[in-house]
């Protein structure tokens, strides 16, 4: 499903890629600079590739129910980030390195396998 303008892909500001069983993130995705909340949920992905990272103008990025074990140091790089949801993965632990996505306002962390408490500079 994708929501917002129709016509030219790269104007488009919302995209759901659901329940498809994707085991990596299709390479058209990349092409649509404009996306702000982008849902991945309810398929098999267990990381983002370097050229996701391109998509700064993200603000809200659902990874829920994917077979995520640790999430890339890289998310730092999406610095428009406001919502991250990573609910029913098999999260470990956070990057030290996640206390960089400075406007992050909500991160949805449960039914994961997270070993400790969330690290102190990223608790909200």
């Amino acid at each position: 499903v994708i929501s917002g303008a129709r016509g030219n892909p790269s104007i488009h500001r919302h995209l759901e890629v659901v329940g498809r069983g994707l085991v990596e993130v299709p390479s058209w995705i990349y092409q649509r600079q404009n996306l702000t909340v982008l849902s991945l949920k309810d398929n098999r992905l267990t990381d983002l590739p370097n050229d996701f990272f391109s998509l700064t103008r993200l603000q809200q990025l659902e990874l829920d129910r994917n077979r995520f074990v640790l999430l890339p140091d890289d998310l730092v790089k999406l610095t428009g980030l406001q919502v991250l949801s990573v609910c029913h993965n098999e999260l470990e632990e956070l990057p030290r390195i996640f206390g960089g996505v400075s406007k992050l306002r909500e991160l949805r962390l449960s039914h994961n396998k997270l070993r400790e408490a969330l690290p102190e500079d990223i608790r909200m």
